[in-house]
Protein backbone atom coordinates (compact mmCIF):
# COMPACT_ATOMS: atom_id res chain seq x y z
CA UNK A 1 0.00 0.00 0.00
CA UNK A 2 1.46 3.35 -1.02
CA UNK A 3 2.01 6.07 1.54
CA UNK A 4 -0.67 8.77 1.64
CA UNK A 5 0.41 12.23 0.61
CA UNK A 6 0.77 14.89 3.30
CA UNK A 7 -1.17 18.00 2.36
CA UNK A 8 -3.10 20.92 3.87
CA UNK A 9 -6.78 20.34 4.51
CA UNK A 10 -8.94 20.35 1.41
CA UNK A 11 -12.61 19.42 1.27
CA UNK A 12 -13.96 17.72 -1.83
CA UNK A 13 -17.50 18.71 -0.91
CA UNK A 14 -18.93 21.20 1.59
CA UNK A 15 -18.73 19.96 5.17
CA UNK A 16 -19.47 21.13 8.68
CA UNK A 17 -17.36 20.41 11.76
CA UNK A 18 -18.04 19.92 15.47
CA UNK A 19 -15.16 20.16 17.95
CA UNK A 20 -15.37 18.20 21.20
CA UNK A 21 -13.26 17.04 24.11
CA UNK A 22 -12.42 13.34 24.29
CA UNK A 23 -14.91 11.63 26.55
CA UNK A 24 -18.30 9.89 26.76
CA UNK A 25 -20.15 12.74 25.03
CA UNK A 26 -17.84 12.55 22.03
CA UNK A 27 -18.12 8.77 21.86
CA UNK A 28 -21.92 8.99 22.10
CA UNK A 29 -22.00 10.98 18.84
CA UNK A 30 -20.73 7.84 17.08
CA UNK A 31 -22.59 5.22 19.10
CA UNK A 32 -25.94 6.88 18.47
CA UNK A 33 -25.31 9.58 15.85
CA UNK A 34 -26.71 12.91 17.00
CA UNK A 35 -25.95 16.57 17.65
CA UNK A 36 -27.01 18.36 20.80
CA UNK A 37 -29.05 21.57 20.66
CA UNK A 38 -28.40 23.77 23.70
CA UNK A 39 -30.53 26.68 24.99
CA UNK A 40 -29.84 30.09 23.44
CA UNK A 41 -30.49 31.80 26.76
CA UNK A 42 -27.38 30.07 28.18
CA UNK A 43 -25.14 32.16 25.90
CA UNK A 44 -23.50 34.99 27.82
CA UNK A 45 -21.55 37.07 25.31
CA UNK A 46 -23.52 40.12 24.11
CA UNK A 47 -22.77 39.47 20.47
CA UNK A 48 -23.76 35.83 20.96
CA UNK A 49 -27.10 36.65 22.57
CA UNK A 50 -28.21 38.99 19.82
CA UNK A 51 -27.34 42.02 17.75
CA UNK A 52 -28.32 45.54 18.74
CA UNK A 53 -31.22 46.68 16.54
CA UNK A 54 -30.58 50.09 14.97
CA UNK A 55 -33.53 51.89 13.35
CA UNK A 56 -33.49 55.45 11.94
CA UNK A 57 -36.44 57.82 12.51
CA UNK A 58 -38.10 57.15 9.15
CA UNK A 59 -41.81 56.40 9.53
CA UNK A 60 -42.37 55.51 5.88
CA UNK A 61 -39.50 52.99 5.94
CA UNK A 62 -40.85 51.47 9.17
CA UNK A 63 -44.27 51.10 7.55
CA UNK A 64 -42.77 49.37 4.52
CA UNK A 65 -40.93 46.98 6.88
CA UNK A 66 -44.15 45.99 8.62
CA UNK A 67 -45.88 45.62 5.24
CA UNK A 68 -43.11 43.29 4.11
CA UNK A 69 -43.64 41.22 7.26
CA UNK A 70 -47.41 41.18 6.67
CA UNK A 71 -46.97 39.89 3.11
CA UNK A 72 -44.62 37.19 4.40
CA UNK A 73 -46.98 35.82 7.04
CA UNK A 74 -49.99 36.01 4.69
CA UNK A 75 -48.11 33.84 2.21
CA UNK A 76 -47.16 31.41 4.98
CA UNK A 77 -50.78 31.25 6.16
CA UNK A 78 -51.98 30.40 2.66
CA UNK A 79 -49.44 27.58 2.45
CA UNK A 80 -50.43 26.14 5.85
CA UNK A 81 -54.14 26.43 5.02
CA UNK A 82 -53.68 24.52 1.78
CA UNK A 83 -51.88 21.71 3.60
CA UNK A 84 -54.58 21.63 6.30
CA UNK A 85 -57.32 21.34 3.66
CA UNK A 86 -55.50 18.45 1.97
CA UNK A 87 -55.22 16.60 5.26
CA UNK A 88 -58.89 17.18 6.08
CA UNK A 89 -59.96 15.93 2.63
CA UNK A 90 -58.81 12.45 3.70
CA UNK A 91 -61.45 12.24 6.44
CA UNK A 92 -63.53 9.58 4.64
CA UNK A 93 -60.47 7.35 4.30
CA UNK A 94 -58.97 8.10 7.69
CA UNK A 95 -61.14 9.05 10.68
CA UNK A 96 -57.97 10.24 12.42
CA UNK A 97 -57.40 12.88 9.73
CA UNK A 98 -58.82 15.76 11.85
CA UNK A 99 -56.50 14.80 14.68
CA UNK A 100 -53.50 14.65 12.37
CA UNK A 101 -54.46 18.03 10.89
CA UNK A 102 -55.00 19.75 14.25
CA UNK A 103 -51.42 20.98 14.50
CA UNK A 104 -51.64 22.44 11.01
CA UNK A 105 -54.89 24.15 11.95
CA UNK A 106 -53.24 25.64 15.03
CA UNK A 107 -50.56 27.13 12.80
CA UNK A 108 -53.20 28.73 10.59
CA UNK A 109 -54.87 30.25 13.65
CA UNK A 110 -51.50 31.51 14.89
CA UNK A 111 -50.92 33.25 11.56
CA UNK A 112 -54.44 34.75 11.77
CA UNK A 113 -53.49 36.31 15.09
CA UNK A 114 -50.22 37.68 13.74
CA UNK A 115 -51.94 39.14 10.68
CA UNK A 116 -54.56 40.88 12.83
CA UNK A 117 -51.94 42.35 15.19
CA UNK A 118 -49.78 43.57 12.30
CA UNK A 119 -52.73 45.30 10.65
CA UNK A 120 -53.49 47.02 13.96
CA UNK A 121 -49.87 48.18 14.15
CA UNK A 122 -50.06 49.58 10.61
CA UNK A 123 -53.24 51.48 11.51
CA UNK A 124 -51.58 52.97 14.61
CA UNK A 125 -48.51 54.04 12.64
CA UNK A 126 -50.56 56.69 10.85
CA UNK A 127 -50.89 58.70 14.06
CA UNK A 128 -47.29 58.21 15.23
CA UNK A 129 -44.31 60.48 14.96
CA UNK A 130 -41.11 59.23 13.33
CA UNK A 131 -39.56 58.69 16.78
CA UNK A 132 -42.60 56.69 17.95
CA UNK A 133 -42.49 54.57 14.79
CA UNK A 134 -38.83 53.82 15.44
CA UNK A 135 -39.60 52.78 19.03
CA UNK A 136 -42.45 50.58 17.79
CA UNK A 137 -40.18 48.61 15.45
CA UNK A 138 -37.36 48.28 18.00
CA UNK A 139 -39.86 47.00 20.58
CA UNK A 140 -41.35 44.61 18.03
CA UNK A 141 -37.94 43.03 17.37
CA UNK A 142 -37.46 42.83 21.12
CA UNK A 143 -40.58 40.65 21.36
CA UNK A 144 -39.28 38.40 18.56
CA UNK A 145 -36.01 38.08 20.44
CA UNK A 146 -37.85 36.92 23.58
CA UNK A 147 -39.39 34.10 21.57
CA UNK A 148 -36.08 33.15 19.99
CA UNK A 149 -34.46 32.92 23.41
CA UNK A 150 -36.70 29.94 24.10
CA UNK A 151 -35.25 28.11 21.10
CA UNK A 152 -32.24 25.78 21.12
CA UNK A 153 -29.16 26.08 18.93
CA UNK A 154 -26.39 23.85 17.57
CA UNK A 155 -23.22 25.56 16.35
CA UNK A 156 -20.78 24.11 13.81
CA UNK A 157 -17.80 25.43 11.84
CA UNK A 158 -17.05 25.32 8.12
CA UNK A 159 -13.35 24.47 8.46
CA UNK A 160 -11.46 22.01 10.71
CA UNK A 161 -7.89 23.29 10.68
CA UNK A 162 -7.96 26.51 12.70
CA UNK A 163 -5.71 26.40 15.80
CA UNK A 164 -8.05 28.74 17.72
CA UNK A 165 -10.93 26.28 17.36
CA UNK A 166 -8.86 23.30 18.48
CA UNK A 167 -7.48 25.31 21.36
CA UNK A 168 -10.82 26.64 22.59
CA UNK A 169 -13.31 23.88 21.79
CA UNK A 170 -11.25 20.66 21.67
CA UNK A 171 -9.33 20.68 24.95
CA UNK A 172 -6.23 22.47 23.64
CA UNK A 173 -5.70 20.11 20.67
CA UNK A 174 -6.31 16.94 22.76
CA UNK A 175 -9.88 16.49 21.57
CA UNK A 176 -11.60 15.45 18.35
CA UNK A 177 -13.43 17.07 15.46
CA UNK A 178 -16.38 15.39 13.74
CA UNK A 179 -16.87 16.07 10.04
CA UNK A 180 -20.53 16.12 8.92
CA UNK A 181 -22.03 16.46 5.50
CA UNK A 182 -23.07 20.02 4.80
CA UNK A 183 -26.69 19.01 4.22
CA UNK A 184 -27.49 17.61 7.67
CA UNK A 185 -30.97 18.49 8.96
CA UNK A 186 -32.08 19.72 5.54
CA UNK A 187 -35.22 17.58 5.73
CA UNK A 188 -36.05 18.61 9.31
CA UNK A 189 -38.82 21.20 9.03
CA UNK A 190 -38.49 22.22 12.68
CA UNK A 191 -34.80 23.14 12.26
CA UNK A 192 -33.64 26.33 10.57
CA UNK A 193 -30.09 26.86 9.31
CA UNK A 194 -28.40 30.28 9.46
CA UNK A 195 -24.86 31.28 8.49
CA UNK A 196 -23.42 33.65 11.08
CA UNK A 197 -22.81 37.25 9.96
CA UNK A 198 -19.75 39.08 11.32
CA UNK A 199 -19.77 42.85 11.80
CA UNK A 200 -17.45 45.46 13.27
CA UNK A 201 -20.08 46.80 15.69
CA UNK A 202 -22.42 43.81 16.28
CA UNK A 203 -25.40 45.89 15.14
CA UNK A 204 -28.41 44.92 13.04
CA UNK A 205 -29.98 47.38 10.56
CA UNK A 206 -33.40 45.86 9.69
CA UNK A 207 -34.53 48.65 7.36
CA UNK A 208 -31.49 47.94 5.18
CA UNK A 209 -31.65 44.15 5.33
CA UNK A 210 -35.41 43.60 5.15
CA UNK A 211 -37.49 41.44 7.47
CA UNK A 212 -36.39 37.96 6.40
CA UNK A 213 -32.65 38.59 6.70
CA UNK A 214 -33.10 40.61 9.90
CA UNK A 215 -35.06 37.82 11.55
CA UNK A 216 -32.39 35.20 10.88
CA UNK A 217 -29.62 37.60 11.93
CA UNK A 218 -31.05 38.34 15.40
CA UNK A 219 -29.10 35.48 16.94
CA UNK A 220 -26.54 35.07 14.20
CA UNK A 221 -24.62 38.33 14.22
CA UNK A 222 -21.23 38.34 15.94
CA UNK A 223 -18.29 40.69 16.24
CA UNK A 224 -15.65 40.52 13.52
CA UNK A 225 -13.16 39.13 16.07
CA UNK A 226 -15.05 35.82 15.90
CA UNK A 227 -14.84 35.61 12.10
CA UNK A 228 -12.24 32.82 12.23
CA UNK A 229 -14.97 30.47 13.52
CA UNK A 230 -16.77 30.61 10.15
CA UNK A 231 -19.85 29.45 12.02
CA UNK A 232 -23.14 27.90 10.96
CA UNK A 233 -26.06 27.73 13.39
CA UNK A 234 -29.05 25.43 13.43
CA UNK A 235 -32.10 26.62 15.40
CA UNK A 236 -34.60 24.23 16.92
CA UNK A 237 -37.79 25.72 18.33
CA UNK A 238 -38.55 23.93 21.57
CA UNK A 239 -36.63 22.46 24.47
CA UNK A 240 -32.89 21.80 24.39
CA UNK A 241 -32.31 18.19 23.34
CA UNK A 242 -30.19 15.91 21.11
CA UNK A 243 -31.37 15.55 17.53
CA UNK A 244 -30.50 12.40 15.55
CA UNK A 245 -28.38 12.49 12.41
CA UNK A 246 -27.80 9.70 9.92
CA UNK A 247 -24.61 7.68 10.40
CA UNK A 248 -23.94 8.32 6.71
CA UNK A 249 -23.81 12.05 7.44
CA UNK A 250 -20.68 11.59 9.59
CA UNK A 251 -17.83 11.64 7.08
CA UNK A 252 -14.80 11.39 9.36
CA UNK A 253 -13.36 11.89 12.82
CA UNK A 254 -10.23 14.01 13.17
CA UNK A 255 -8.01 13.51 16.21
CA UNK A 256 -6.29 16.58 17.66
CA UNK A 257 -2.55 16.91 17.31
CA UNK A 258 -2.11 16.24 21.05
CA UNK A 259 -4.76 13.52 21.36
CA UNK A 260 -2.22 10.69 21.25
CA UNK A 261 0.39 12.36 23.45
CA UNK A 262 0.86 10.88 26.93
CA UNK A 263 -0.24 12.93 29.93
CA UNK A 264 2.13 13.13 32.92
CA UNK A 265 -0.65 12.74 35.49
CA UNK A 266 -1.49 9.06 35.99
CA UNK A 267 -5.21 9.59 36.52
CA UNK A 268 -5.52 11.93 33.54
CA UNK A 269 -3.52 9.55 31.33
CA UNK A 270 -5.75 6.61 32.30
CA UNK A 271 -8.87 8.63 31.49
CA UNK A 272 -7.38 9.75 28.17
CA UNK A 273 -6.61 6.15 27.16
CA UNK A 274 -10.06 4.93 28.16
CA UNK A 275 -11.75 7.72 26.22
CA UNK A 276 -9.63 7.15 23.12
CA UNK A 277 -10.22 3.38 23.18
CA UNK A 278 -13.97 3.93 23.56
CA UNK A 279 -13.91 6.29 20.61
CA UNK A 280 -12.08 3.72 18.47
CA UNK A 281 -14.51 0.99 19.49
CA UNK A 282 -17.38 3.18 18.34
CA UNK A 283 -15.56 3.95 15.08
CA UNK A 284 -14.85 0.28 14.37
CA UNK A 285 -17.83 -1.74 15.60
CA UNK A 286 -16.80 -4.92 13.83
CA UNK A 287 -13.93 -6.30 11.80
CA UNK A 288 -15.80 -6.51 8.50
CA UNK A 289 -16.72 -2.90 7.96
CA UNK A 290 -15.14 0.47 8.55
CA UNK A 291 -17.94 3.00 8.96
CA UNK A 292 -15.87 6.15 9.21
CA UNK A 293 -12.55 7.55 8.12
CA UNK A 294 -10.18 8.63 10.88
CA UNK A 295 -7.66 11.40 10.36
CA UNK A 296 -4.86 12.80 12.47
CA UNK A 297 -4.20 16.51 12.57
CA UNK A 298 -0.60 17.71 12.79
CA UNK A 299 -0.32 20.85 14.86
CA UNK A 300 2.97 22.29 13.64
CA UNK A 301 2.31 21.97 9.96
CA UNK A 302 -1.39 22.74 10.30
CA UNK A 303 -2.13 19.67 8.21
CA UNK A 304 -4.59 16.83 8.35
CA UNK A 305 -3.59 13.40 7.15
CA UNK A 306 -6.07 12.16 4.56
CA UNK A 307 -7.02 8.51 4.63
CA UNK A 308 -8.73 5.66 6.41
CA UNK A 309 -8.16 4.03 9.76
CA UNK A 310 -5.07 2.13 8.62
CA UNK A 311 -3.01 5.17 7.69
CA UNK A 312 -2.41 6.89 11.00
CA UNK A 313 1.08 8.40 10.82
CA UNK A 314 3.19 10.23 13.36
CA UNK A 315 5.73 11.52 10.84
CA UNK A 316 6.39 11.21 7.10
CA UNK A 317 9.05 8.54 7.63
CA UNK A 318 6.83 6.09 9.49
CA UNK A 319 3.54 4.45 8.65
CA UNK A 320 1.57 2.93 11.50
CA UNK A 321 -1.61 0.93 11.73
CA UNK A 322 -4.23 1.78 14.31
CA UNK A 323 -3.02 -0.76 16.88
CA UNK A 324 0.58 0.46 16.49
CA UNK A 325 -0.48 3.97 17.44
CA UNK A 326 -2.79 2.73 20.21
CA UNK A 327 -1.00 -0.23 21.88
CA UNK A 328 -2.75 0.17 25.22
CA UNK A 329 -5.45 -2.47 25.12
CA UNK A 330 -7.41 -1.75 21.98
CA UNK A 331 -9.92 -4.64 21.54
CA UNK A 332 -8.86 -7.43 19.22
CA UNK A 333 -11.76 -6.86 16.82
CA UNK A 334 -10.94 -3.17 16.53
CA UNK A 335 -7.30 -4.04 15.85
CA UNK A 336 -8.34 -6.41 13.11
CA UNK A 337 -10.61 -3.80 11.62
CA UNK A 338 -7.66 -1.44 11.46
CA UNK A 339 -5.87 -3.81 9.07
CA UNK A 340 -6.96 -4.17 5.46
Amino acid sequence: MSEPEFRPWVSYEPSLFKFRELGPKATAILEKPHLYFGPIKAMSDRTEVGAEVVVPEDKDAVRRHFEEYLAEIQENRSFELELWQKQMSKYEEDIMAPFRASRRRARVEDFDGRIARTKETLDRLSGMTAAEAKAELVGWYGQIRLGLREAAVCCLAKTPDLPQMWDGYAAAHRGVCFQFKDRIFEKEKIIERVDVTYTTDGRLHPLELGYRKSYTALFSTKHISYEHENEVRFFLFGDARPMPVRAADIKSVILGSEALERLPEEKAESARRDNLVSLCEALLPDRTQTLFNVRLRQRRAGQIIQGGTDVFRRNPARRSSLHDILPFGLPRDARAAGRH
